[in-house]
This record gives structure tokens, C-alpha cells and sequence, in this order.
């Protein structure tokens, strides 16, 4: 799915890469990297060519390469923060969405349970111990 200007038109290059967090490879360093790719070029040339550690440069050929070949746009089409829509990650429960009670009763039999750093004693028999010794 691709976002669109106002007027119905993609989104210039420089529209593109300005709403693009530093940390992730621009459109033309993505170019860049799979032309240099393509040349045969080691991961530590590509990297100091662009400025940015090998590793790096590794991760993003790993993470968007099919069948062994980088697809820059491909890339760029999935990436954070750019004009294309991403992958979402499920939606999490937030633990107010559980009833108090069913909270206690979790906790309670957590606590209950003995735990062998303790000596196979429950966490409320050591806590009990502790306010009694002080």
C-alpha cells in the first residue's frame, strides 16, 4: 500500500528520505550499497563507502535480500518511518485491561509457590521472616 501526495502523485525522493530516521539507510544509500553489492565489493568497503559499520551493512543485505540479491526499494518499501506502509506487530494486552481481582489471584499464587533460592521456602514466608528479624 503506498501513501500519496494531496495532489495523487508518490511522494518525491527528498519528501521520501527526509521523514526517514537516521539510524535506517536512505534511498540512495540503499542504491548505493546494492550497486556496490552487485560489484562484489566486501561488507568493510560497502560500510566505509557509506559510512556506516559492516555489521550494519550485513544486517540490511540479510534482512531484505531474495534469493541472495538486495532489493533496494523492496527494502525501502518496508522500512520505519518512510511513506510506505509496514509490517504491525500484534497488539499487546496492557495489564489493566485484567480485572484486580484476577491480579491478586495471580499474585497470590506466585508468592505461594516455594522457590529454591530461597531454600524451597514460599517469597511470603521469607518476606514474614525478614519483618519479624528487623
Amino acid at each position: 500500500m503506498t501513501t500519496t501526495d494531496a495532489d495523487g502523485s508518490e511522494p518525491s525522493l527528498a519528501a521520501v528520505e527526509a521523514g526517514l530516521h537516521p539510524r535506517f539507510p536512505t534511498v540512495t544509500e540503499r542504491e548505493m550499497l546494492a550497486d556496490m553489492h552487485r560489484e562484489g565489493r566486501s561488507l568493510r568497503a560497502i560500510g566505509r563507502a557509506l559510512g556506516r559499520p559492516a555489521s550494519t551493512v550485513k544486517r540490511v543485505i540479510d534482512a531484505r535480500a531474495v534469493n541472495g540479491v538486495y532489493r533496494p526499494h523492496r527494502a525501502q518499501r518496508v522500512c520505519p518511518g518512510t511513506w510506505r506502509a509496514a509490517p504491525r506487530g500484534r497488539a499487546r494486552t496492557a495489564h489493566r485491561a485484567h480485572p484486580p481481582a484476577d491480579l491478586e489471584h495471580v499474585a497470590q499464587q506466585l508468592n505461594s509457590r516455594p522457590r529454591k533460592t530461597l531454600g524451597w521456602r514460599t517469597p511470603a514466608e521469607r518476606l514474614r521472616d525478614l519483618l519479624t528479624t528487623t
